[in-house]
């Protein structure tokens, strides 16, 4: 059985796609740019707020990326927890893991305040051990760092570690850190895409996560 399994949070544990949508499309029609469809947000997200913001800016509109950024930010700290949702069974699973003594944590590329929203506001009473986004001086996913300092925080060997994503940056962080790797296919990439980052196993419910877990 795992000691400790460590989750990523948009795509994995929430549905945070429509909050994204919304808060990134307004933010483009007042700098008056072209949108996108929630299926092509979807491709976009997974690599932290100016990542997307870039992707969504048109060739040769680089010196709108701050301006984006801001306005982004602003929009999404406030309306976050609208429309995002657990995905079916989470709620259930990350209680499982606490019942049977699994510590569980969060690292997201999401900022930090607005991970912490989402969390309080989506998933309320669900007991995380450690509760991690962006953060200044910590690099993002697939860097290693944050999972590395979520080990020493809770005091966990990597060999007693579950990592858990919806993405091949998940996957590449995982295996950066030397934890075995878990993907979801629920979540914003498909199973090929997936499969193509190598994980460990590949799950299509939660359900199987915990069997992993406590396997």
């Amino acid at each position: 059985m795992k000691k400790l399994c460590v989750f990523d949070l948009d795509g994995t544990i929430v549905n945070s796609l429509p909050d994204i949508s919304a808060a990134m499309t307004a933010a483009l029609t007042e700098l008056g740019l072209p949108a996108f469809s929630v299926a092509e947000y979807r491709r976009k997200v997974g690599n932290g707020a100016r990542v997307l913001c870039r992707r969504c800016l048109p060739e040769g509109r680089e010196d709108l990326l701050e301006p984006l950024l801001k306005r982004y930010d602003d929009l999404y700290i406030h309306h976050c927890a609208e429309r995002t949702v657990p995905f079916a069974g989470m709620p259930e699973l990350l209680r499982a893991l606490h019942d049977h003594g699994v510590l569980t944590a969060v690292i997201s590329n999401k900022p930090h305040a607005q991970t912490l929203e989402v969390v309080a506001h989506v998933l309320p009473g669900v007991p995380f051990d450690l509760v991690f986004g962006q953060r200044e001086g910590v690099p993002l996913k697939p860097a290693p760092d944050a999972l590395r300092e979520v080990l020493r925080a809770l005091r966990t060997a990597p060999g007693d570690v579950l990592y858990v994503g919806d993405s091949p940056v998940d996957i590449q962080f995982g295996q950066a850190a030397e934890v075995e790797t878990c993907a979801v296919t629920w979540g914003y990439r498909d199973r090929a895409e997936l499969g193509a980052a190598h994980p460990d196993c590949v799950a299509d419910t939660p359900d199987e996560v915990l069997r992993r877990a406590l396997r």
